[in-house]
């Protein structure tokens, strides 16, 4: 099943949430954020497209999305303006609000 959401609008909806997570911290991380979340988007249309050819089990697409998420929170915690509970917000927040859709075209729960 195709994704049904421009990578693009789901990158928006990601940096939307983590803003509103890091509001007085936003200008400092909003670089950083969004590099990230732009590799994670773009993991996440890898794995799509290798789960529509057959060619990855879901084991692997949550272990790819686990060293992901891992790879983005280490980004942000190296950010002296936030802290590691503001960085593990900021990420669960991104991810909430792409978790439906990308759940959705994955047939499975990888997020």
């Amino acid at each position: 099943m195709p994704l049904h959401y421009d990578m693009n609008d789901l990158l928006d909806g990601m940096m939307t949430a983590a803003h509103k997570t890091l509001n007085a911290s936003w200008m400092e991380v909003k670089p950083f954020a969004e590099l990230e979340f732009r590799h994670f988007t773009e993991s996440l249309a890898l794995i799509i497209a290798l789960k529509d050819g057959g060619r990855i089990t879901e084991e692997q697409a949550r272990l790819h999305m686990d060293i992901q998420r891992d790879a983005s929170l280490s980004v942000l915690l190296a950010i002296r303006a936030i802290g590691k509970v503001a960085a593990e917000n900021a990420i669960n927040a991104a991810i909430s609000v792409i978790r439906a859709p990308v759940n959705k075209a994955l047939g499975w729960a990888l997020l």
